[in-house]
């Protein structure tokens, strides 16, 4: 794990290169508003032969004894990776909105292991460090990341140390990099590794929506909301109680 500086900047653009495939994963600003979740720093993991590259490279973290990068490194970066020839993400479509939010573009084809392990199995939990631990990619992931969180109560996300961040993020590259792997082999089992390519271009649509928004007839709305607010009433005086209420269905 390497927090990339302006010293060695140059050299991770040479191994991302070499790489076949690579996980990235963002940091964001905590916050709710969702259109202020600008990137503070990019994990990216990939292997080359028998070795393996993972670093983290900052860019609007605050911390007093590191330093950030240019934030126009986060365009050299976009470019380089869009040699790559697949990306993995665990939540393709939240990282990659964050980069055309920066104004880039991501544009290899990519697998998302959050939507590889509803395919698998929808029972199942879908969180990235629970992912981690049942297929023993890496058993300390609950804790690394309760660990961080906890941190986060006294002090801003963007503020935690970047030797912390750093190590907490490329430990998500990783294991969403490993993870790829092991939900590959079961929907190939499955006979369902065919259908991604159509989940990669649901997985786009979604994304388009999110960030442009779609067109609605305002009258047909508030048509349809009144009447289903009827029906509900209805069904409520017909039954006897709220359906709705967990409570008082029991």
């Amino acid at each position: 794990m390497t927090l990339i500086t302006p010293e060695k900047f140059d050299k991770s653009l040479e191994l991302i290169s070499k790489c076949e495939r690579i996980a990235i994963d963002t940091e964001t600003y905590w916050t709710d508003e969702w259109a202020k979740k600008e990137i503070i720093g990019v994990s990216v993991y990939g292997e080359i032969g028998n070795t393996y590259f993972s670093c983290y490279y900052p860019f609007r973290h605050e911390d007093e004894t590191e330093s950030n990068l240019r934030l126009d490194a986060l365009r050299d970066v976009t470019k380089i990776l869009n040699d790559v020839p697949l990306h993995i993400f665990h939540n393709a479509k939240f990282d990659r909105q964050r980069f055309i939010l920066e104004g880039l573009k991501l544009t290899a084809p990519f697998r998302c292991t959050m939507v590889m392990s509803y395919m698998a199995d929808e029972n199942g939990s879908h969180v990235l460090e629970d992912l981690a631990e049942k297929f023993g990619i890496d058993p300390s992931a609950n804790f690394r990341k309760q660990s961080l969180h906890e941190l986060r109560k006294s002090i801003l996300w963007h503020k935690i140390p970047l030797h912390l961040m750093s190590e907490y993020a490329c430990g998500d590259a990783r294991n969403t990099y490993k993870l790829q792997d092991k939900l590959h082999a079961i929907l190939k089992k499955q006979e369902l590794d065919h259908l991604w390519e159509y989940e990669e271009i649901y997985c786009n649509a979604l994304m388009e929506m999110e960030l442009n928004g779609v067109l609605i007839d305002p009258e047909m709305a508030d048509n349809l909301s009144f009447n289903a607010t009827q029906r509900m009433i209805a069904i409520k005086k017909e039954l006897g109680f709220s359906p709705g209420k967990e409570k008082e269905l029991a």
